[in-house]
């Protein structure tokens, strides 16, 4: 998989009167792992800052803002979102957890980056859906061909035929971010393969759910709930994550009918996203 430049930058807030400007420099990771940086007193770093300015939070039923690759990052990114201690990156081959943290000790930005690799090669088409009314507006230095302007945001990101028959429903619930497989009739659960990277101690714990460290702190994917939508109402299903020989994470599910949609949904949790010491990039959920 192609990764990308990973570089972790705190954000300055200004104040119009009708809009919130964050000043920072986002740039989606090439690397996946721990990483820190010195904040100025100024809040932002040396470099050149890209100026960010986003009009409006999402409506609560979204809860995270995910803004269109319009050209202001690398071609692979398809959108990002911002929370309350992480950046969430949408690529074509996989998502990129950029997590960061702030050190209570001297005010060092910590950052952790993990991707969730598909081991697939994306054929299907790519949608964004649930259009917010806000825009993100860049401004990359002086060079105006480097400015983006009144890009659009939308409330989630749909990934068809992730794998064959299996498409990816990507948005936010509470703040945090969540993932939806849909199985599609006929199709092989089987066939979903991720390779967490940048993560230590891969393990399922007592309640079934999916853990591993970061050098921020434990990260889990929880509240797995697999189910039908059947004469109107959600049927759940039997689920739990699974491990491969390899180390790779899929998911066993029971019985169910294969005449119909099957959805697969767990919630990414850790204990330093919304913290009180985490970073707020952006707008965040709530």
């Amino acid at each position: 998989m192609r990764h990308f430049s990973f570089l972790l930058l705190l954000i300055g807030l200004f104040f119009n009167h009708d809009s919130s400007d964050l000043s920072r420099e986002t740039q989606a990771p090439s690397q996946v792992g721990g990483s820190q940086q010195k904040l100025l007193i100024n809040g932002i770093n040396d470099s050149e800052p890209v100026l960010e300015s986003l009009d409006q939070p999402a409506p609560e039923e979204y809860q995270l803002v995910f803004t269109l690759n319009q050209g202001q990052w690398q071609d692979n990114v398809l959108a990002m979102a911002n929370g309350s201690g992480f950046r969430l990156w949408v690529t074509l081959d996989g998502l990129m957890y950029d997590f960061m943290n702030i050190s209570s000790l001297d005010s060092t930005v910590l950052g952790h980056v993990v991707a969730m690799d598909f081991n697939s090669t994306h054929s299907g088409f790519v949608s964004f859906n649930n259009e917010l009314d806000g825009v993100a507006n860049y401004y990359n230095g002086s060079d105006s061909s480097q400015w983006f302007e009144k890009v659009p945001q939308f409330g989630e990101v749909y990934l068809d035929n992730v794998y064959e028959g299996i498409s990816l429903r990507i948005y936010g619930e509470k703040g945090l971010p969540r993932y939806d497989f849909i199985v599609e009739p006929g199709a092989d659960v089987a066939l979903i393969n991720l390779d967490i990277n940048g993560a230590e101690n891969l393990h399922l714990d007592r309640n079934g759910d999916l853990n591993y460290l970061t050098s921020l702190g434990k990260v889990k994917q929880t509240d797995l709930f697999t189910y039908q939508l059947i004469d109107g109402e959600k049927r759940k299903i039997a689920s739990s994550f699974s491990f491969d020989k390899k180390g790779s994470v899929g998911f066993e599910v029971g019985e169910y009918d294969p005449a119909l949609p099957l959805v697969i949904d767990p919630l990414v949790y850790s204990t330093f996203i919304g913290s009180p010491s985490s970073i707020g990039v952006g707008i965040s959920g709530g």
